[in-house]
């Protein structure tokens, strides 16, 4: 079955078009995964049958990387191969090992997860089993959920940020509605800090450098403060050169040869530092008070977009049905149906002509693709800033031996001021502005409680979210386009409050030693307040949203509506465990996101009516079976589930010209996932896993009056990632040596899914070597990431009805980096 569905993967693959380079990157990639699933059972046959468990040293083995993870998925404390829920889980050892620094790094690894992008990657999201949405307005929250130490992240721009001082994370496929306090219906991801301990002083310090002056220094310390009180400081500083080579004027067409040149700035640079405090009050045995606060700010150059030439098709009623990559040859602005060319009015002419084979509407052409090279007028080294930070008070009170309550209160605020080329080439046009605050309070009770047979969670949850967006598209003050219409900017307002009321409970009872069954289910009450403007206001700033001088309403009038919800979410599974570290498990799921608002950017042309600023919640009923299973003579842990969402109203978001929308429609998603992990002999680990999605979102409208079924956005149909790590004795330490791998095929950028709104398949390899001394407080560690220097899309805009091109982000390059710890 496994070889039909990579049969039928690669048989899609050579359909696409793509070249020879591609096929072989993909065919490493599977080469790769299957080697180390093969190696898994040569080596393992051989394993003697009284082999320790994963994780656990003894004379024949002893895994440096692999074990049990403890999560908290049923919110409380067990092996993470014991939840009958599909959960990927890291723990802080593993993430230092794999080199994650980022939160959304965690994807190359996790089988059936990706992440969206947008704002030249510096915004993404995560993508779990094809649920997911690229709207990148900052008032949207996302379909999968993110949590930092029990708490929700609201903020778009809260699911990228660094990793430190991490004791695991979890990744928890399929709705959760039923225990977690924000109902997603795609997942979660959760992040859990490492917390003090009682009695102990200790911490580390891990100095790095590398690629483009790559600095990262990043710090922890416990300290005693009693007997019965701890608290611990940990953080991290990280900066980097920019690494994206700003070319311009390179490429600049004569319409602006009265505009005085100036140097622009390269891209690509950043420099971040996040802080983390907790203080840990045990008065009695029976009381644990954990109070915590952080703060971070991340400060970056504008994003580095390449600009790849696209054209637009129309059909005989004029309507855009396709997109296609341009040639070297094409000199139409845009094709006809009969193929003739089709005038784009922004570029200034009527000549329905590109002013040179193979470039973009007004002259421009990337010089190569993925070279890291760019030409944009406008451009800044450290604008774009991030700042987040909170505070928060988890009590925990032991009412009995049996009960205990547990209350969390929570606060966040957000902080976002970004903006781009938004044509990403040396044309004076104009540029993209996003500005957005959030602030999130949150408060839960929860009741834990267990008996013989039973293990259940009773709660109440409020959510209070306050968000205020301004997004914008200045003219810029040197642009043909403030020759026509004015120096002036088009300004997005949203304002969006959101208030949700829950009652959840979650109940499993053991039906015998071997079958356990669960029940759960969450009752919502969303209420929101959704106020719109779109204003033209002066350009007084290129380098700001300016609100100064209001000169008119924009495109769509002002708008106020107000919703209020009843949801619900559900679960029903049946468990059977035959003997010890062997489960299988099957249910459905209901999981519910509500309905919310768009807020378009004004692109002078696009009227929405009132009824099509609100759309409805989104329902998905999983059903879904899996096995988790130790082989304790083969040393190997594996996992696998195979699932089939049905999915009513799901939030689709379609961007055309500079906009989008959300709108619903029902759609179905069908997949498995498998899981290995192996420590066969001592010194050795080995890891493979993949995931096959085959997923459809039905009659999306991709033209007016033109409806189609297309895929999902940012959702590989197949991806693989393997590992295999190796270390000896040497110089009084021990030496390893691992490689691991990530394959994800190709996917949409688009929800119109056009022939060029295509990314293409990526395979991407690393390399570490580690020395760690006998005591374990001395780590060296050189790492070498994208070590074959794979180029690839990971975010694209269709501007071909614009400048007749696209905005590309391009990956990361190869990056090399050494860093030396010290724990204590």
């Amino acid at each position: 079955m496994d070889n039909l569905h990579i049969a039928d993967a690669v048989s899609h693959f050579s359909r696409t078009g793509h070249g020879r380079r591609k096929d072989l990157s993909w065919f490493k990639a599977t080469l790769f995964v299957t080697a180390a699933f093969v190696s898994c059972g040569q080596a393992l046959a051989q394993a003697p049958a009284q082999a320790a468990q994963a994780g656990q040293s003894d004379e024949g083995g002893g895994s440096s990387v692999f074990g049990d993870i403890i999560v908290t998925a049923q919110k409380r404390a067990e092996s993470a191969n014991k939840v009958g829920i599909a959960i990927t889980a890291f723990s802080g050892d593993q993430l230092q090992s794999l080199g994650f620094k980022s939160s959304t790094d965690i994807v190359a690894m996790t089988p059936g997860v990706f992440n969206t992008a947008d704002t030249g990657a510096q915004n993404r999201k995560f993508v779990v089993r094809g649920v997911s949405q690229n709207d990148f307005l900052d008032a949207v929250e996302a379909p999968v959920a993110v949590y930092i130490d029990e708490t929700y992240v609201s903020a778009q721009q809260g699911q990228v940020f660094g990793l430190f001082d991490l004791e695991r994370v979890e990744v928890l496929k399929g709705p959760q509605g039923t225990l977690f306090g924000r109902n997603a219906t795609g997942g979660l991801v959760h992040f859990v800090s490492r917390k003090p301990e009682f009695g102990k002083t200790e911490g580390f310090i891990d100095l790095g450098y590398g690629s483009h002056d790559d600095l990262r220094a990043e710090a922890a310390l416990t300290v005693p403060l009693g007997d019965s009180i701890a608290a611990r400081v940990a953080g991290y500083y990280s900066r980097n050169d920019p690494y994206v080579r700003n070319i311009y004027p390179y490429g600049r067409p004569a319409l602006n040869t009265d505009t005085p040149v100036t140097g622009k700035p390269d891209l690509g640079g950043q420099e971040s530092w996040g802080l983390r405090g907790h203080l840990r009050f045990q008065p009695t045995e029976t009381i644990d008070w954990l109070i915590s606060g952080y703060g971070g700010r991340s400060t970056t150059s504008t994003g580095a977009y390449e600009s790849e030439p696209l054209i637009a098709v129309y059909d005989a009623q004029g309507r855009q049905i396709d997109t296609l990559r341009v040639s070297a040859t094409e000199t139409r602005e845009a094709i006809g149906p009969d193929g003739s060319a089709v005038d784009i009015f922004l570029d200034g002419d009527l000549d329905g002509q590109r002013p040179v084979p193979g470039g973009d509407l007004f002259g421009y052409k990337q010089q190569k693709l993925g070279a890291n090279v760019v030409s944009h007028d406008f451009a800044s080294k450290d604008f774009n800033r991030y700042t987040s930070y909170g505070a928060t008070s988890n009590l925990k009170i032991d009412l009995s031996d049996a009960v205990s309550l547990t209350s969390i209160t929570d606060w966040k605020h957000f902080d976002k001021n970004a903006a781009l080329d938004a044509g990403g080439m040396p044309t004076s046009d104009f540029n993209f502005f996003a500005t957005a605050k959030t602030d999130t309070i949150a408060q839960e009770l929860r009741l834990n409680g267990k008996s013989d047979r039973m293990n259940w969670v009773a709660g109440l949850y409020y959510l209070n979210i306050d968000n205020k967006t301004r997004t914008g598209l200045p003219f810029l003050s040197t642009s043909f386009l403030a020759t026509v219409f004015g120096p002036v900017e088009s300004v997005t307002e949203v304002a969006l409050k959101t208030k949700s009321y829950s009652i959840f409970g979650q109940a499993d009872y053991a039906l015998s030693d071997q079958f356990k069954v669960i029940l759960g289910a969450r009752a919502i009450r969303e209420e929101k307040k959704f106020s719109f403007a779109q204003n033209v206001y002066l350009n007084q700033n290129d380098f700001a949203l300016d609100s100064t001088v209001l000169l008119g309403q924009g495109t769509n009038p002002p708008l106020r509506q107000d919703t209020g919800q009843w949801l619900w979410a559900g679960k029903a599974q049946l468990e059977w465990a035959p003997r010890d570290r062997l489960l299988f498990y099957a249910g459905v799921n209901r999981g519910v996101k509500a309905g919310s608002f768009n807020g378009p950017l004004d692109d002078f042309v696009s009227t929405f009516a009132p009824g099509e600023f609100a759309y409805k919640p989104e329902v998905l009923v999983s059903y879904e079976a899996g096995v988790k299973a130790y082989l304790a003579p083969l040393r190997t842990q594996f996992n696998a589930a195979a699932y089939y969402y049905d999915y009513k109203d799901y939030q689709a978001f379609k961007f055309f010209n500079v906009t989008g929308t959300v709108t619903n429609a029902p759609a179905t998603i069908k997949g498995f996932e498998i899981e290995a992990t192996s420590n066969p002999t001592r010194g050795l680990d080995i890891s493979a896993s993949m995931s096959v999605i085959d997923a459809k979102v039905e009659d999306i409208q991709v033209a007016p009056g033109v409806f189609r079924d297309v895929k999902p956005v940012f959702t590989p149909k197949f991806q693989a990632a393997g590992l295999i790590r190796y270390g000896f004795g040497f110089l009084g330490g021990t030496l390893a040596g691992q490689f691991d791998v990530s394959h994800a095929s190709q996917q949409f950028y688009n929800l119109r899914n056009f022939d060029g709104h295509t990314l293409d398949a990526r395979t991407i390899g690393n390399v570490r070597v580690t020395w760690e001394s006998e005591a374990k407080d001395w780590l060296f560690t050189l790492a070498v990431t994208n070590v074959w220097k794979e180029v690839y899309r990971d975010e694209e805009f269709d501007l071909s009805t614009v400048c007749g091109c696209s905005n590309a982000h391009i990956g990361k390059p190869r990056w090399v980096n050494a860093s030396l710890r010290y724990s204590f």
